[in-house]
């Protein structure tokens, strides 16, 4: 469309982003989601108003992506982290697509811009979800390492470990949570994202509990529970990035090269196989996933020990069997 025909001209990219950040804020995305959205959004407008190269012909308003510069965008590198320089994942490609076009369709469906140039692409396809479970023998002498190392390691390694908690869980743990004495131990877990809600009550086992009560014997009555060291910051919660680098860090330093999801994955796993798919939606409640569904999906795609169990019954019929009367 040329420029005589346009209504308007749309805002920079910037004033864009900023009509479209008061709406992100009315559905309550946790703070960290909405940073990325403006990251991956602002990030592409200026890949379609600065594309590498030095060929002009290829710059354009950042209203005005081509299709070719949407896939260009997705298929570039990783720039940041433990990744820098490699491939980016699928996953990753699926949460940046799915933010960049469902904020452009937000500005064509509401004035921002006169209409939505991608409008006939789809999101990457997330991958299906594998769960990467450790050997025992690993997870053993990951607990061994962690608890020789600092104490905020420790905790954030066996609560993940031992209650299968994510990342941003731990590091939204408060202390007056931690409930460490009396016949009932138990930690509430608060949500995702910093949010900071409660979702749910998880008992603690007694291994967890000695962590914990170690730890705690140092730490002030109330506050986050992990250690913000940081000068300046110590009433504030460490972030989700920062218990993952803990935690990977020291898998890293014992020989594995895995991340600290694995130690939620792992735990999931492990009680399924011996607690049996009768107590799935118990463990589905533990993980603190809304449905059954999501733990079914992840962790009884692969293998099913009911199912394995019922099927070896089948005979084979190349051996003469007893008929029953």
């Amino acid at each position: 469309m040329t420029a005589a025909k346009r209504a308007k001209t749309p805002p920079s990219a910037v004033k864009a982003w900023e009509a479209y950040y008061d709406t992100l804020r009315a559905r309550d995305l946790s703070p960290f989601t909405i940073a990325n959205y403006r990251r991956w959004f602002l990030g592409f407008a200026t890949h379609v108003e600065r594309p590498p190269g030095n060929s002009s012909r290829r710059q354009r308003a950042w209203w005005e992506p081509t299709p070719r510069q949407y896939a260009d965008y997705l298929s570039q590198k990783v720039t940041r982290g433990r990744n820098r320089g490699r491939a980016r994942p699928t996953a990753s490609k699926a949460r940046i697509s799915t933010s960049v076009l469902s904020t452009y369709r937000w500005m064509a469906d509401n004035g921002v811009i006169d209409h939505n140039p991608l409008a006939k692409l789809r999101p990457t396809r997330w991958p299906k979800p594998q769960p990467r479970v450790l050997e025992a023998a690993d997870v053993a002498s990951l607990l061994t390492a962690a608890d020789a190392d600092d104490p905020r390691t420790a905790v954030a390694v066996w609560l993940c470990w031992g209650l299968g908690l994510r990342v941003g869980e731990v590091a939204a743990c408060r202390i007056e949570d931690c409930h460490v004495r009396g016949p009932n131990p138990l930690i509430r877990v608060r949500g995702k994202g910093g949010k900071g809600e409660i979702t749910r009550t998880l008992p603690l086992p007694p291994l967890v509990r000695d962590v914990l009560a170690r730890y705690l014997s140092h730490r002030p009555p109330s506050g986050p529970l992990l250690e913000n060291r940081r000068d300046g910051y110590g009433d504030r919660h460490v972030t989700a990035a920062t218990v993952s680098d803990l935690v990977g860090r020291k898998m890293h330093a014992i020989g594995l090269a895995e991340s600290a999801h694995a130690l939620r994955h792992s735990f999931a796993t492990r009680l399924l196989e011996e607690a049996g798919e009768a107590h799935l939606l118990t463990v589905s409640r533990m993980l603190g996933h809304a449905s059954t569904a999501t733990t079914e999906k992840i962790y009884l795609s692969g293998y099913r020990g009911a199912d394995a169990a019922v099927i070896e019954l089948l005979p084979d019929p190349r051996v003469p069997h007893k008929a029953v009367s």
